[in-house]
C-alpha cells in the first residue's frame, strides 16, 4: 500500500510543477502590481486549475510515452548529473502502477480542470478568455504526447513548450485583470524597472 502511494506521488513529478506554477505567478504578479489589489478567490481557484492541467499533463505523458520509456534505460542525464531529461518517473516502466488507472487519473485531472474554469468566467466574471486559456492548457497538456499530434515525437515538442510556458503568464494577469489591454505595457515597464533596478 506504501509502495502504491509513493508511485501515485511520484508520477505526478511535483518538483516539476514549479515550471508552470511561476510563470502562473509571474503574469498574477505583474497584475496585482498594476491594479494594487488582488482578487484572491480567482487566484485560490487558479492556482487548483493550475495544478490539475500540470498533473494531467505529466500523467498522461508517462501514459503515452510508456513505450519508448521502457526501452530507454540510458536515460540522458541521469544519476551522474542529477538530472534526467528522458525516460520519465519509470512508475510505468518498472510497472509499479498498471497503466489505465494512470491514464483515467490524468483524463479526470484535465475533466476537473473545466468546471473551475467556468466557475472562473461566469461566476467570479474572469472574462471571455478564461476558458480558452483552460482549453489551450488542456490541450497542449494532452496532445504534447497524445496521439493525433504527438508534438514531442515530430519535432514540435519545443514549440508546444514553449507556448506551455509562456501561455500561462497571460492567464495570470488576465484572471486578474479581465483584458490583455495593458500586458504588453505593463511587462515591458516592469522588464526596465528590473534592469534599472
Amino acid at each position: 500500500m506504501a509502495n502504491k502511494l509513493i508511485a501515485w506521488i511520484r508520477i505526478q513529478e511535483l518538483h516539476k510543477h514549479p515550471t508552470i506554477l511561476f510563470p502562473f505567478l509571474l503574469g498574477t504578479a505583474i497584475a496585482w502590481s498594476e491594479a494594487g489589489t488582488m482578487n484572491w478567490p480567482v487566484f485560490a481557484v487558479s492556482i487548483i486549475i493550475t495544478y490539475f492541467i500540470t498533473n494531467g499533463t505529466f500523467m498522461s505523458n508517462e501514459y503515452f510515452d510508456y513505450e519508448t520509456d521502457r526501452i530507454n534505460v540510458e536515460r540522458v542525464g541521469g544519476d551522474k548529473v542529477g538530472v534526467t531529461t528522458t525516460g520519465g518517473t519509470r512508475v510505468l516502466a518498472e510497472g509499479l502502477l498498471p497503466r489505465m488507472p494512470v491514464l483515467i487519473a490524468s483524463i479526470l485531472f484535465f475533466i476537473a480542470a473545466v468546471p473551475l474554469g467556468m466557475l472562473l468566467q461566469f461566476h467570479l466574471n474572469t472574462g471571455i478568455l478564461t476558458m480558452p486559456f483552460v482549453s489551450l492548457g488542456i490541450l497542449g497538456g494532452l496532445l504534447y504526447t497524445a496521439p493525433p499530434i504527438k508534438a514531442s515525437y515530430r519535432g514540435f515538442g519545443e514549440i508546444f513548450m514553449a507556448i506551455g510556458f509562456t501561455v500561462p503568464i497571460f492567464a495570470g494577469y488576465y484572471v486578474q485583470q479581465g483584458d490583455l489591454a495593458g500586458f504588453p505595457l505593463s511587462l515591458h515597464y516592469h522588464g526596465l524597472w528590473m534592469c534599472l533596478h
